[in-house]
């Protein structure tokens, strides 16, 4: 009879029960069949009933579906039911069996229970009744049973897990290779987790590729070989962006252009995978994959995280190792290679190591002085300071470098500096370990320092007092035959002028020389000391105009002085500023034949700006660059147009920077030349009362005492000053004294060298004793006029400075001015 599938229609009362979805229902009865089928889906509903007629039947019906019951007629085809019931248990042994049978035939249901049945229901009306409960019983059973058999599964796994957990990490604090160890768990992880592939990538190029370093379920020749590109859309894959794991449900719904080729090509449909952490920064991916779709547990995630963590703990630990090992290394090879002996001493002040320098300096061999004191290879004398260094690393301290000499194994004795410290092993002193520099050559090149200085300082001071005595010694004479020329052109006929001016002239060009190699000498020695204070530069171009005018007045020259202010202040050195005006003035007057010459002077934006303009004759563009440079001038040869040792502009350029100023030069080529002299920090001072000139004495002359060793000065000053004072020389200090006990003179001019012990700064203490000397003003007129001269003198007591030589107009002018103030 063939069998008859129908889905039942539950009733409004029906309620389904759990789990029951398929029954196969076999009888011979139609009528059994009606009833129960009816009796069922009252009852249950929901579910789907496959009738079969005959044993043969059913075993087909086994074969092709499955089902979550099977209720049977005892009685089929007078007792094919257990039949039935047989072919039931040898295709599933747990598929629930319900037997119905007839009331007499009891025996034959209790022999079926025995031989696997479930349960059985009488086919009473009575009995029939219970039997939607007892399929209900049943499959709450089976429901029972899968749960309890899934969460020992679960257990199971899990325990599984975590012992492969720990097998892992036993095996990382094992020292395995990291190589071993990755591989090992990519196949312990497959195995665990029942999948096909499994891999460990590492992160190469930055992070823009993994290659993978161990794997199981891959082609062969991809594991070790293999580089997987990072293309957009990995992420999808791969934890690239975070931290948090990739779950893959179905590889192939992903956008190809994401999905790497080694997945694709290995069929792979659903994965996990996780990020192997590290502590400086990720170290690759774990990840394990399927061929087949399905779904990850939880306990799956953190299993493979735990392995992940395992891993990241062997990888810092390998990393660990390897910066130690090339730390060692680089030490070794530092402490090899090193020129300075390293050495390492213990407690007992025994040597336990030394590199190879030490046999480089001292000649010893490294192994005859291992385990030796090392107080043997110091010099007696330095002993107690080896011993007090030594005692204080044994107290935790670190002494400051200190020198040994230390002995060679030729006899000699080197001298080494060390530098030590306590050397400690898990906070416990062994003894010490330092640094030991050979300075036997620096010492000796120290000593020469030292004595070269002491040379240098030396030949400083004879050079210094070289050029004072040659400008004191040339200054003198000059002073007499600038002075006499002075006073010849004033009584000599006109005919003899002409003499008197050329030897006036040939004196001041001398003066001129002198003064320019004396100033290049000491600033190029450093001897030249500053005195900066404020001064109205104004006034001082003035008056170096002023010297000039005679030189521009006989070449038809114009000097004009252009200025806003009655008065700029600058903080300068008088001295200097004298030779840069000097110097920039007699060039711009000796360099031009017609027209004029002007300074002019202004403040602009806190800076002293003075201007030279002339109309001579230029400077050619091609030695503008050289003109700053020392005995260089435009024109050289022997027929050379203008006279001169070409000092000027180079003194003028370095007394400019060292009053922290800037000098420039425009110029047109037969047009004339600009140049511009700029200083810091320059301010109009305010304007004072215009001075009222002291009046003259109307009753007497005043009386001037000399005090001047020649002979020649003494014609010179009673001839300069006869007509308007009352002048007294006297040729020595002795003389001075007398003339001065005998009376008060109203100034003296006192020479600074007197040819004899003392000089005139020491005759000026010994004068001021003299009664009635107190106020009285004192002049040094001296040779002595190299830069700062006139400030040493002033600070030494004198009221006023003059300067050899000079002549009758600069010796009035000083004596009105000191007479005044």
């Amino acid at each position: 009879m063939p069998s008859v599938e129908s889905h039942s229609v539950p009733s409004p009362s029906a309620v389904p029960t759990a789990g029951l979805r398929h029954v196969l229902y076999v009888a011979d009865s139609k009528c059994d069949r009606e009833r129960i089928r009816h009796l069922l889906e009252v009852e249950h509903g929901g579910f789907r009933v496959t009738e079969a007629t005959a044993v043969a039947e059913l075993e087909q019906r086994l074969k092709e579906q499955a089902y979550d019951l099977v209720l049977t007629d005892l009685n089929l085809l007078k007792r094919a039911g257990l039949q039935v019931l047989d072919a039931v248990r040898s295709c599933d042994p747990e598929l629930p069996v319900v037997l119905v049978t007839e009331a007499d035939s009891e025996d034959i249901a209790a022999e079926a229970m025995k031989r696997g049945g479930t349960d059985y229901v009488l086919k009473t009306p009575q009995h029939l009744q219970r039997l939607p409960y007892t399929i209900r019983a049943i499959m709450e059973r089976q429901r029972l049973h899968r749960e309890r058999e899934q969460a020992e599964a679960r257990l199971k796994a899990r325990i599984r897990q975590q012992a492969v957990v720990v097998e892992l990490g036993q095996r990382a604090l094992a020292g395995t290779a990291l190589d071993t160890l990755l591989q090992e768990t990519t196949v312990l992880v497959a195995q665990t987790l029942g999948l096909e592939l499994c891999h460990v990538l590492e992160f190469r190029h930055g992070g823009k590729a993994l290659f993978l370093r161990a794997g199981v379920g891959w082609a062969p020749g991809l594991v070790g070989h293999t580089t997987v590109r990072l293309s957009a859309g990995a992420e999808a894959c791969f934890p690239l962006a975070s931290t948090e794991p990739v779950f893959i449900e179905h590889l192939p719904s992903l956008p190809a252009s994401g999905i790497p080729p080694l997945l694709r090509q290995h069929d792979v449909v659903s994965g996990m995978n996780v990020l192997i952490p590290a502590a400086t920064e990720p170290y690759g991916i774990l990840g394990v994959y399927s061929r087949e779709p399905g779904s990850f547990s939880r306990d799956d995630l953190h299993f493979l995280q735990a392995v992940a963590n395992v891993l990241t703990t062997a990888i810092d630990r390998k990393r660990a190792e390897e910066r130690l090992r090339t730390s060692e290394e680089r030490y070794r090879t530092l402490v090899e290679s090193a020129r300075d002996v390293i050495y390492t001493v213990s407690k007992e002040g025994r040597i336990t190591s030394l590199n190879p320098a030490f046999e480089t300096y001292t000649g010893f061999p490294v192994e005859a002085w291992i385990d030796r004191l090392f107080f043997e290879l110091v010099h007696p004398d330095d002993l107690p300071l080896a011993r007090e260094a030594f005692e204080r690393i044994l107290h935790g301290e670190r002494p400051a470098p200190y020198e040994l000499r230390i002995r060679t194994r030729s006899g000699s004795y080197l001298v080494a500096e060390l530098t030590t410290q306590p050397d400690l092993q898990n906070g416990r002193l062994v003894g010490s370990f330092g640094i030991a520099r050979d300075v036997s050559d620096r010492k000796r090149f120290e000593a020469e320092l030292i004595a070269a200085k002491e040379k240098a300082e030396e030949m400083n001071r004879l050079k210094t007092a070289f050029l004072t005595n040659m400008s004191h010694e040339i200054r003198t004479p000059l002073t007499a035959i600038i002075g006499f020329s002075s006073i010849l052109a004033a009584e000599v006929d006109e005919a003899h002028q002409e003499f008197v001016h050329l030897i006036e002239q040939s004196g001041q060009r001398l003066l001129h020389t002198l003064n320019a190699v004396l100033d290049l000498a000491m600033l190029e020695s450093g001897t030249l000391k500053l005195d900066l204070r404020p001064l109205n530069v104004i006034e001082e171009v003035a008056e170096v105009l002023t010297a000039h005018e005679p030189a521009a007045r006989r070449k038809g020259l114009r000097l004009t002085l252009q200025a806003d202010t009655g008065e700029l202040i600058a903080e300068l050195d008088r001295a200097c500023l004298g030779r840069i005006l000097n110097n920039l003035i007699d060039n711009a007057v000796k360099f031009t034949e017609q027209g004029e010459v002007i300074v002019g002077l202004d403040a602009r934006e806190g800076r002293l700006e003075i201007r030279i303009q002339d109309t001579g004759i230029g400077i050619h563009p091609s030695f503008i660059p050289h003109l700053f440079e020392a005995f260089k001038q435009e024109n050289m040869g022997i027929d050379r147009p203008f006279e001169g040792t070409g000092l000027g502009l180079a003194i003028t350029q370095k007394l400019v920077t060292l009053l922290q100023g800037e000098i420039r030069v425009e110029s047109t080529k037969g047009k004339g030349s600009t140049f511009v002299v700029s200083f810091p920090t320059a301010t109009p001072a305010p304007q004072p009362g215009e001075a009222v000139p002291p009046e003259p004495a109307p009753d007497r002359q005043a009386s001037v005492l000399a005090i001047e060793d020649n002979p020649d000065m003494h014609v010179l000053i009673r001839r300069f000053l006869g007509p308007q004072y009352d002048v007294v020389t006297a040729e020595d200090e002795e003389r001075a004294l007398a003339r001065a006990r005998e009376r008060v003179f109203d100034i003296v001019l006192m020479d600074i060298n007197l040819g004899r012990a003392r000089t005139g700064v020491e005759v000026l203490q010994e004068l001021r004793r003299v009664p009635g000397y107190t106020d009285v003003p004192v002049i040094a007129v001296t040779a002595y006029a190299l830069p700062g001269d006139r400030e040493h003198f002033l600070r030494s007591g004198f009221d006023g400075y003059l300067s050899k030589p000079f002549n009758k107009r600069v010796l009035e002018e000083t004596i009105l001015q000191v007479l005044a103030a």
